[in-house]
């Protein structure tokens, strides 16, 4: 609407002066604010939703993918993306294509799985499918996740990824977020970001860890529950229980040399 202004004034502004609709000028003007609402009317129409406007990458990247799968059709292929652009729309069409003969001899052939990263609503994403559906995502391997734990559940789930790499990646992600909590507090002046939200994520999808995890594997830890609240300076200015519990068994990132 805000880039609707700048004719409307444009052609407020000539009638105000020439105090005439047949001027010139407000002929220019009234030309300009018509294609504005027309151009406006019609690209509305045509992506129904911000995201749709990304539907030519989506269909580039299947384009791009496909290409490079034709040579090697015969191993099983993982499609990381996310739903806030064209990936999903991709991951949906190759689904397709892999169910069809566009991608040559059936027999033999390995399986396309699609593992997308959940950063916008599901009303709000690009696809070809009904967002209230998630099983007719599941039929076509393609799988939603909210955490990178998420991500190593759903490969555990089909088949690859083994339950010890799943508990490493579960047990490196919550020591990374262990680290990047008490990181960044130390820093001078530094204010505390609220990583509530992606805490309780991340241990919802850890909680489902443990859960597959077999007798023989020792439990992973859950983020602390001091970082889990709103406002988590206490940690700071006494070792909550939780924080006391905890141990790292990863060691932390090196920076590279430059």
């Amino acid at each position: 609407a805000a880039l609707g202004v700048p004719p409307l004034v444009l052609l407020v502004s000539a009638l105000i002066v020439h105090r005439s609709a047949t001027h010139a000028q407000v002929w220019i003007a009234t030309l300009l604010f018509g294609g504005y609402v027309y151009l406006s009317i019609t690209t509305h129409l045509r992506h129904k939703c911000a995201t749709s406007v990304w539907r030519p990458v989506g269909e580039d990247k299947r384009n791009t993918f496909l290409e490079y799968w034709r040579l090697y059709n015969e191993c099983d292929v993982v499609f990381f993306g996310d739903n806030g652009q064209g990936d999903l729309l991709c991951a949906e069409q190759l689904a397709e294509a892999a169910a069809s003969d566009e991608c040559g001899v059936a027999e033999g052939r390995g399986r396309i799985l699609s593992f997308v990263h959940e950063v916008v609503p599901r009303e709000d994403m690009l696809s070809d499918l009904p967002p209230e559906t998630e099983q007719n995502w599941r039929d076509r391997d393609i799988f939603f996740h909210k955490t990178y734990v998420g991500a190593a559940i759903n490969a555990c789930r089909c088949g690859i990824v083994s339950h010890e790499g799943l508990a490493r990646v579960a047990r490196s992600a919550v020591e990374d977020m262990v680290r990047i909590c008490t990181a960044r507090p130390a820093l001078h002046d530094a204010r505390p970001l609220d990583h509530s939200e992606y805490v309780q994520e991340l241990n919802e999808d850890v909680t489902i860890v443990n859960e597959m995890l077999p007798e023989s594997l020792p439990q992973v830890d859950l983020v602390p529950s001091t970082f889990g609240m709103k406002s988590p300076q206490s940690v700071f200015n006494s070792r909550s229980p939780s924080m006391t519990s905890f141990s790292f068994s990863t060691m932390p990132p090196v920076p590279e040399q430059r």
